[in-house]
């Protein structure tokens, strides 16, 4: 499934009137008893502010209502560049009400197969190793209690564990559109291995590892809840001479963790959309 906006644009409105064409449209009108036009541009999907039609509209539908003569109106309905069109003839409702002028944008957010994943970490650096962390993202609001971070070892061991706890996902501060669909966890450390290899398991709270991931080569977990699993080696790594405040990152298009690539370091972004990285 993907996601879909909508975008209702209302020209020239002011004091309204509604009015009833057929069954299927309920049109909108400027002034108390003159229409000049109302236009609603669809960009997908179905849209109910300014119409209540319920079936899609297909992509450049336009509505345009136009003045005939006092109390009389008409619809046309044109259908991409077509000139064909539709008319029926409207009434008028003596009931008035005055409202502004808005244009709006409605997000409807996406399911994926990978709920929770890895989306950013940062491990080594020039000088003593500082703002070390790893960060999850995923559909705001996911609930990560019982969910752990189980950091291996080269040797294919787990040597430390972190639980996030009673959290859920939170969009990034400011976050707008699509992108509130997304959250991040970011979860502070300073002691993640160096690497050649070492690797970072993300564990459900059934216990299931939903990810495993290793960096400057890969691991064959020997125990732990990744057992007998094969890391995925990112292909990018940090080294001593990486600046402090950078990071690897998931980056690209995408709507799920597997649709973004890995790349770094580059400046880190804790709790916020990643550099070049866009939910689309």
């Amino acid at each position: 499934m993907s996601a879909v906006s909508f975008l209702v644009a209302l020209v020239a409105v002011m004091t309204i009137q509604t009015f009833e064409a057929s069954s299927r449209t309920t049109c909108t009108s400027n002034e108390s008893d003159v229409l000049d036009f109302i236009q609603v541009l669809v960009d997908n999907g179905k849209v109910t502010a300014g119409d209540d039609r319920s079936q899609p509209w297909p992509v450049g539908f336009k509505t345009r209502i136009r003045r005939r003569r006092r109390g009389f109106y008409s619809h046309y309905g044109y259908y991409g560049p077509t000139t064909t069109s539709v008319r029926t003839t409207t009434t008028m409702v003596t009931t008035t009400t005055t409202t502004t002028a808005t244009t709006s944008t409605a997000v409807v957010c996406t399911t994926c197969s990978a709920h929770v994943w890895i989306n950013e970490f940062h491990y080594d650096n020039a000088g003593s190793d500082v703002d070390e962390f790893v960060e999850l993202a995923g559909l705001a609001g996911t609930d990560l209690t019982g969910w752990q971070i189980v950091y291996y070892n080269g040797n294919g061991s787990p040597y430390d564990t972190d639980t996030p706890g009673t959290v859920v996902l939170t969009p990034s501060a400011g976050a707008t559109g699509l992108n509130t669909c997304y959250g991040f966890y970011v979860q502070n450390r300073n002691s993640i291995q160096n690497g050649a290899p070492d690797g970072i398991a993300l564990v459900d709270s059934t216990g299931q590892v939903t990810e495993f991931i290793s960096y400057e080569g890969t691991i064959t977990a020997n125990s732990g809840p990744a057992a007998g699993m094969t890391s995925v080696d990112v292909g990018v790594s940090e080294s001593s001479t990486t600046p402090v405040g950078d990071s690897l990152q998931l980056a690209g298009q995408g709507l799920c963790g597997p649709g973004f690539d890995w790349a770094g370091p580059v400046p880190d972004t804790p709790g916020a959309i990643n550099v070049g990285q866009s939910f689309e």
